[in-house]
């Protein structure tokens, strides 16, 4: 799965309710099961802040 299709999974507004409840990393482990071993929880505010501006409702495009 690239950057661009995870981050698409949900629209801002989504992202910012699954981040604000504390479900983000079960989100992440929902979308991308096998990354649950190698996680880090200090990624979650980096992660929430390019899947929150790379969502499906943005006009972004990462560069990545």
């Amino acid at each position: 799965m690239t950057s661009l299709v995870f981050a698409s999974t949900h629209s801002q507004d989504e992202w910012e309710d699954i981040h604000d409840t504390g479900e983000f990393f079960n989100e992440v482990k929902k979308i991308c099961p096998n990354i649950e071993s190698e996680y880090d929880v200090a990624w979650t505010e980096s992660l929430y802040n390019f899947v929150y501006q790379y969502a499906n409702d943005s006009e972004s495009v990462p560069s990545c």
